[in-house]
């Protein structure tokens, strides 16, 4: 390699929308136009993120970004004409269910990616941030999952030798989610979910710009040749090595240029072709300063006629259950490979197809739709362009969970403009001060009810709820009346009416104020172990009103719940004894104001939730 010192061009401007391709790729970004885009070099970089999504909180998000920016790069020369991201980026479990808590299926969207090139020319860095499509990505019901993606914008030009770096600075996700039948969510115009780097380094590329290069690549080896049908053919080659870098292959029928690469791949397939023809073809190998190799050896494939593609894809290794819900299960299986590549695996309940899924991506999908408590026999095939389809998987057999409580989200007579659906448990303690005593609500040992839920959100910050308990609420319950006599009772709260709940996020967490309407009845009765008979009316004579509320330091997001605490103060009893008025003695002992009132809402709860389970009371 010859090195020589140029300046003063100034052609340089980094072709900063380098840093496009990074909005391009994080979080199942589609590739910008222009060329098809080469793959990426095999290093790449981690990245975590904490993204700040509305209602669900912060959350992180791993990327992985792979990009083919050179090692070395030629003063006054474009390397690459297109850089390229190739990205993986990871939803955590807790983002999956919050977003599928939202109703949400599927997401697309944009992403605002503020990153850097730093040259000799621009030692501080030029920013950009440029704006990029999320691609549409499914949701599963349950755990993590990958969205793989690739973008690429123009590629580097430079002015001056020296060091050159690409980082990244800040990224903003503008997601747009959408429920199973394509309509909006709650979040009609999409999130804006702000996401600051936690771990991992923000150096994208490094690299070397050297004032010149004269030096051509090696010979590529001699082709191997595959007539894949009677109008495209795949070639395989040995690579070429050079002193700064080989930038790519130019593929050559005869003496025509058919196609050109760019990046470390050495094998393509050449599309387009005549049927029921010969064709001869050679490579050659370039590197970053445009020097090119001597041709490889040729080699002639003779096509065929233009018939469809019979050839299926081998048969998917065998599925397994990763996560398993009430009404769902998730599969993976072993990838399947084709000779034109496996367009999509399907998934069959028996012998009926219930599910397909991309070939493209991970060799996984989902079912939905099945009943609790049930065994279901799963196979997967995999389907190609051309529609043949491979044998069928091994089979597994998976047994669905309990799920949701039977009638969560059931909750026909809510408010219109309420549209999401759920059911959540709630437990705590009711001070009773007079008696120096609390009162469990909600026991979760004794067959606790939970309350079905409509909620929507308000410009990305604010939750508003109404909720309805299926039944009574019901406890059973100790006290020590007049200081020295153990008395126990059930004590049932019966709701009059929707409760509410409404919510605004700041400072890490939520806001709450939430209240309800119960009327208070006393039944079972004994006292020091003997029967007391109060009757079936003892109850308060009017309803008792309850408003609890919650710090965001309590109540950090709808998908885990909160403390909310308050007073009530409990009315005078009405109704009380059989043969002899009991009303006196129950509102002396226990009507009064001043109770302290310490209630725990789990999570909320949809039909398609793996296990809902009764929360604990906290003192």
């Amino acid at each position: 390699m010859n090195v020589r010192i140029i300046s003063g061009r100034r052609r340089a401007l980094v072709g900063l929308v380098a840093a496009a391709g990074l909005g391009c790729g994080l979080l199942g970004l589609t590739a910008l136009s222009g060329p098809a885009p080469a793959r990426a070099a095999p290093d790449g970089v981690t990245m975590r993120f904490r993204c700040e999504f509305p209602l669900i909180g912060p959350q992180d998000l791993d990327v992985t970004i792979k990009t083919n920016v050179p090692k070395v790069a030629v003063v006054g020369e474009r390397p690459v004409p297109r850089i390229v991201f190739e990205t993986v980026a990871t939803l955590n479990a807790k983002t999956t269910n919050g977003l599928r808590t939202l109703d949400a299926a599927t997401l697309s969207g944009t992403a605002l990616a503020r990153a850097a090139a730093v040259t000799p020319e621009y030692p501080n860095g030029v920013s950009v941030a440029p704006r990029a499509e999320i691609a549409k990505s499914g949701i599963p019901p349950a755990g993590s999952f990958k969205v793989p993606a690739t973008g690429s914008t123009v590629g580097l030009s430079f002015d001056e030798p020296g060091a050159g770096k690409l980082v990244l600075r800040e990224l903003v996700l503008y997601p747009i989610l959408r429920k199973a039948d394509g309509s909006p969510t709650d979040f009609k115009d999409g999130l804006e979910v702000p996401c600051k780097r936690t771990s991992g380094s923000d150096l994208l590329a490094e690299f070397a710009i050297v004032a010149s290069d004269t030096q051509p690549p090696s010979k590529p080896g001699r082709p191997g040749a595959t007539a894949l049908t009677g109008t495209t053919a795949m070639l395989k080659w040995g690579a070429s090595t050079d002193d700064v870098g080989v930038s790519g292959y130019n593929i050559y029928d005869g003496t025509k240029k058919v196609l050109s690469t760019y990046g470390p791949e050495t094998t393509v397939t050449i599309s387009g072709l005549t049927p029921n023809s010969a064709h001869t073809f050679s490579v050659v190998g370039r590197d970053f300063y445009g020097n090119e190799s001597e041709a490889s050896d040729p080699v002639t494939v003779q096509l065929g006629p233009d018939v469809p593609e019979r050839v299926p894809p081998t048969t998917p290794g065998d599925p397994t259950a990763t996560h398993v819900g009430g009404v769902w299960v998730r599969l993976k299986w072993g990838a399947s490979t084709d000779d034109v590549g496996v367009a999509f695996y399907d998934i069959y309940n028996g012998g009926k197809l219930t599910a397909s899924f991309p070939g493209t991506g991970e060799p996984e999908g989902w079912v939905e739709g099945l009943a609790p408590l049930t065994s279901y026999t799963f196979t997967v095939r995999a389907r190609d362009a051309a529609g043949n389809v491979s044998a069928s998987s091994e089979p597994v057999t998976v047994r669905t969970l309990k799920g949701a409580p039977q009638g969560c989200g059931d909750y026909p007579d809510a408010p219109p403009d309420l549209a999401s659906r759920g059911c959540v448990y709630m437990a705590g303690y009711n001070n009773v001060t007079k008696l120096d005593g609390a009162a469990i609500v909600n026991d979760p040992k004794q067959d606790p009810a939970f309350a079905n839920v409509a909620f929507k959100t308000v410009e990305e910050k604010y939750v508003k709820a109404r909720f309805r308990f299926v039944r009574p609420l019901r406890s059973r319950t100790t006290f020590l009346t007049f200081g020295f006599m153990p008395t126990t009772a059930t004590m049932e709260l019966r709701q009059i009416g929707a409760g509410s709940l409404e919510g605004e996020y700041r400072d890490g967490g939520y806001a709450i104020k939430a209240s309800a309407t119960m009327r208070v009845r006393v039944y079972g009765a004994t006292a020091n172990g003997a029967p007391v008979d109060v009757g079936a009316r003892c109850a308060t004579a009017k309803p008792m009103r309850i408003t609890l509320t919650a710090t965001p330091a309590d109540y950090k997001d709808i998908l885990e719940g909160g403390l909310l605490t308050g007073t009530t103060t409990i009315p005078p009893f009405a109704g009380c004894g059989v043969g002899e008025d009991l009303d006196p003695l129950f509102t002396g002992a226990i009507a009064g104001g001043g109770n302290l009132i310490k209630i725990r809402q789990g999570p909320i709860c949809k039909k398609q939730t793996a296990e809902c389970l009764p929360v604990q009371p906290e003192r």
